[in-house]
């Protein structure tokens, strides 16, 4: 039987790097939902910049249009052969109700953890900002996801991975955690 995994977690928590991780060693398919964003800027012919990524991601966070993104990710996932499938960055309940609707399938839902501080530290010295962009940036961007509903989803029974360590750590509690999931 097919298993749908859904990492979530706040930016910079490694969700991206657990997802490929799992990918590679459980030989499952990754869907990122940043690459549906992307997808839809060069549909609207926009030149890809960070505040065109931004401006798309906004506009699908908003009118109720959390949906769009969920049956857009829905019809990749429906395609694949794969018996494992991993969703990489749904930041809200609404986009695993859907899924949950429309698949069928009960998603296992994963929360990579970290820290702020670690977090933090890893994405300024990852350099991904614009100049003046700082630690106060960083807790509005939290504040931000967490409103918009990434708090509630990270209420929801779940799993949890901590993403504090090394890479090799990380691997660790993927294996650790992956072992428990596919006994399901």
């Amino acid at each position: 039987m097919k298993k749908l995994i859904i990492i979530t977690g706040l930016p910079g928590s490694g969700k991206s790097a657990a997802a490929e991780m799992m990918a590679k060693k459980y030989n499952a398919k990754i869907y990122h939902t940043g690459d549906i964003i992307r997808e839809e800027v060069k549909k609207r012919k926009l030149e890809y910049t960070p505040e065109n990524d931004k401006k798309v991601a906004e506009w699908f966070h908003s009118g109720n249009r959390e949906k769009i993104l969920a049956e857009r990710a829905w019809n990749k996932v429906k395609r694949t052969k794969k018996n494992i499938i991993i969703l990489e960055g749904f930041r809200n309940v609404e986009n695993v109700r859907h899924i949950e609707d429309v698949s069928g399938l009960n998603p296992i839902i994963i929360e990579v953890k970290v820290p702020f501080q670690i977090r933090a530290k890893r994405e300024l010295e990852r350099r991904r900002f614009k100049k003046g962009e700082n630690i106060t940036y960083l807790k509005r961007r939290d504040k931000k996801e967490l409103q918009r509903g990434l708090a509630y989803l990270l209420r929801l029974d779940k799993y949890e991975i901590d993403n504090s360590g090394t890479l090799k750590d990380l691997e660790k509690a993927i294996d650790k955690l992956m072992k428990q999931i596919l006994k399901r």
